[in-house]
C-alpha cells in the first residue's frame, strides 16, 4: 500500500498523489467531503493539503517536520 502523499499511476495512465481515506477524527474524506489544497514552507519545497470538511483537521504530505515553517497568506 503506497504512503499518503506518495506519487502513484492512475489507472486511466497519469500519476496522482496518493490521498488519504479518513482524517485524524476517522471522517471518511470522500468527494464533497474535503478540501485538497497546497500549503507553502518556509522550509521546504510545501506539502498537498487535505481539509476534512466535517472538521477542519488538516493532513499534510510531506508529514510536517520540526523545522516546517507552514506560510499564510500570499507568498509572491
Amino acid at each position: 500500500m503506497p504512503e499518503i502523499g506518495q506519487l502513484v499511476a492512475c489507472t486511466a495512465g497519469g500519476w496522482m498523489v496518493f490521498p488519504p481515506q479518513c482524517c485524524p477524527n476517522n471522517h471518511h474524506l470522500r468527494a464533497n467531503e474535503v478540501i485538497v489544497g497546497h500549503a507553502g514552507c518556509g522550509s521546504c519545497a510545501g506539502h498537498t493539503t487535505w481539509t476534512c470538511s466535517t472538521c477542519d483537521e488538516i493532513i499534510y504530505a510531506p508529514p510536517l517536520s520540526v523545522n516546517c515553517r507552514v506560510l499564510t497568506g500570499p507568498t509572491g
